[in-house]
């Protein structure tokens, strides 16, 4: 991240990413605004913006390859290469979720069953999704975020040419 302008009383800092603004914005807007306040009073408003120009220029001056290229996690074992994939999705998938690692009970089978369905029907020859869309509703902790990236790690190792 890095200090955009101050203009006007707004303080505007540009992100990389729309996950790293909202987060930033989410956990940090008001402790931000605070500590900028205390350095200068005419700041009345922080607003945070995306910039993925930063994180390409940070890498250049850095001799790297942007950000983008490189995995935040580790990638489980067996996958193609998807680093050049990595500017299609919206946040990295996360190793740790995979249909081998989710815990199977009374609230949440249904929805691992449907998800089981659509993954398979994701990488068949013939692409005839039961569900479209696939809503998965519940209470924290029932395994909605882990269902979403089973089912994509699944599609990935079975068949890395599908979008």
């Amino acid at each position: 991240m890095r200090l955009e302008r101050i203009e006007n009383g707004e303080g505007v800092i540009a992100a990389p990413t729309r996950f790293l603004r909202n987060w930033v914005a989410t956990h940090y807007a008001d402790r931000l605004l605070a500590l900028w306040r205390a350095e200068n009073e005419a700041v009345t408003r922080v607003t945070i913006i995306v910039e993925p120009q930063i994180a390409a220029s940070a890498a250049a001056t850095e001799g790297e390859e942007p950000p983008a290229a490189q995995p935040v996690f580790s990638e489980p074992g067996g996958l193609p290469d998807i680093a050049e994939d990595r500017g299609h999705l919206s946040a990295p998938l996360d190793p740790r979720f995979t249909f081998e690692n989710f815990i199977v009970g009374k609230p949440n089978e249904l929805a691992h069953a449907a998800a089981l369905r659509v993954a398979a029907a994701c990488v068949a020859p013939v692409h005839t999704v039961p569900f479209n869309p696939l809503f998965l509703y519940g209470g924290v902790g029932l395994g909605k975020t882990h269902l979403m990236h089973a089912i994509a790690w699944h599609v990935r190792m079975q068949a890395p040419a599908v979008r």
